[in-house]
């Protein structure tokens, strides 16, 4: 989206997305042939034209609810929420990862949502790897 950072806000079955312009924030009506996924670790925007199920000017994300989730989408142009996980049941098993549980083989929002809310442990060291690399500079 043009290297701009947006900021997506959900509130009572609204989203809302913002961009900075000057210090202060400025509602974004629409992110165009864009798609945003927002996860608990990453989110990622796309080109829907380069994903045929993946609609354009949408928000996906997870909406949690005790035990069960489901994958949710949000089209900022008609603002309206639909699930779209369909006959797949994403789960969360109490003190993991959300695992998504489903049919395969998995849809491609499956797979981006997917992407936008697991980050593999082997992740995690590789970072902080990283962060001590940079501190000590070798």
């Amino acid at each position: 989206l043009g290297g701009q950072v947006l900021i997506v806000v959900r509130l009572r079955g609204r989203v809302k997305v913002f961009k900075y312009d000057d210090a202060e924030p400025v509602p974004v009506e629409s992110v165009g042939r864009h798609a945003i996924f927002v996860g608990h670790h990453r989110c990622l925007a796309v080109d829907a034209d380069r994903f045929p199920s993946v609609e354009a000017d949408c928000i996906y994300y997870i909406d949690r609810r005790g035990l069960s989730a489901h994958i949710c989408m949000y089209s900022l142009r008609d603002e309206k929420e639909e699930r779209v996980s369909g006959g797949a049941v994403d789960f969360v098993k109490p003190h993991k990862l959300f695992v998504l549980v489903a049919d395969r083989p998995f849809t491609v929002i499956q797979l981006l949502c997917n992407y936008t809310i697991n980050a593999r442990d082997s992740q995690l060291p590789l970072k902080e790897d990283a962060d001590n690399f940079d501190k000590k500079g070798f």
